[in-house]
């Protein structure tokens, strides 16, 4: 499990499938929305932002997958650095 706890990130980590992160924030203050690349989220996206403060996400296929900070309207914290690209590798063979 990767522990991410939410500040003011800007990285690219290399994980593997079917490992799981957890976001680490303060409700209310922050949230994680899972997006295609950019910080310009649609309106829409904060309704399906992760939200709880202690959110999982099981990383279930190789690729990137980059999350941000919904909150602030129009990617305001996700263009501050709140940001997280996770490049996820194949399971190593044994």
């Amino acid at each position: 499990m990767y522990i991410i706890y939410v500040y003011a990130i800007s990285v690219c980590i290399e994980y593997y499938v079917l490992k799981q992160i957890v976001f680490k924030y303060t409700p209310g203050e922050h949230n994680v929305c899972y997006v295609y690349q950019h910080c310009n989220i649609p309106p829409h996206f904060e309704g399906y932002a992760l939200k709880s403060g202690n959110d999982k996400f099981v990383l279930h296929k190789p690729g990137k997958f980059h999350f941000v900070c919904a909150i602030g309207g129009n990617g305001k914290h996700c263009e501050a650095g709140m940001k997280l690209c996770v490049d996820v590798l194949p399971t190593p063979t044994p």
